[in-house]
This record gives C-alpha cells, structure tokens and sequence, in this order.
C-alpha cells in the first residue's frame, strides 16, 4: 500500500526487491525478536542471544553499500525491518543490540528520522534514540564481521 500511494517502486524488479524484506521481516525477523508461548503472548526476545537472522541481517548491513536495504534512500523494506528491530528497546530494554554494530548503527540511522517521532511520538522516540546511543557506544569493541557468502533471498 505505501509502496503504491506514494511511488518509487515502478518496475516489478523494484517491487521484488522490496517485497522480499517486507516478507523476511513478516516471517523470519518477527519470530527472532518476539518469542511467544502457545497463547501467543510474548514472553520474550532471541534478540537477547545470537540468532542467526540477525547475524545474517548483521553481514548484508556490513556489506551494503549504501545506509538502506534497497537502493540509496529509506523504503518500504526499512519501515518494514526497522519497525521490528525498533521495538525491542522500547519492549526488552536490557538487551543490547549494539553486539550487532551494523545493526545498531541502522536502527540509529532509522529512529533518526523525523517520520519516525511523527509516528511514535516524542516519549517513545526519546526512549529508541537513547537506547540506540547506547548501543552505539558499546559497538566500539564489536568489530562487524565480512561474509561473503549469501544464501536464500539475500
């Protein structure tokens, strides 16, 4: 729906390569971040350990050539991704998402954005931009790892 209202994506190539973080982030991202019983009810995060999603999430940001998933400019595939990655300091606060430096340094760029105070507000921005500081302050020991090599849709 954003992707159509307000443009960017006019070729099915630029669609693709979207629609693949959106259903990354919908059906691999989601389940790493928020682990839920039977209920459904969230009881917890694998952000807290070192889940391979978010350690192959980790080497495409390091090899990216740019600050976003696709082409130069913040996209439909950020909101996606980065909305989820956002919530864990606002839902987990004791998790430090700065083991992850790339990753930390993405959430940083993302909740920088003015779009993202208009839509949580100033509180809930306030709390992801000091949680981001912080993580971006322990990423100094963590050196981002190169891995060249790239499996499924990545």
């Amino acid at each position: 729906y954003l992707a159509d209202k307000y443009g960017g994506l006019d070729t099915p190539e630029q669609r693709a390569q979207v629609t693949k973080w959106v259903l990354w982030a919908n059906a691999s991202l989601d389940p790493v971040l928020f682990k839920e019983n039977e209920q459904g009810k969230v009881i917890g995060t694998g952000a807290a350990g070192n889940p391979r999603g978010l350690q192959r999430l980790e080497a495409v940001l390091n090899d990216a050539d740019t600050d976003f998933l696709v082409g130069t400019e913040f996209s439909v595939a950020d909101v996606a991704v980065c909305a989820y990655l956002l919530y864990v300091p606002q839902f987990f606060p004791k998790v430090n998402m700065g083991k992850w430096p790339n990753i930390a340094a993405y959430m940083t760029r993302c909740s920088a954005r003015p779009a993202y105070e208009e839509a949580y507000g100033p509180r809930v921005t306030s709390l992801v931009r000091e949680a981001c500081v912080r993580y971006m302050e322990t990423t100094a020991t963590n050196k981002p790892t190169k891995q060249s090599k790239r499996f499924g849709i990545f």
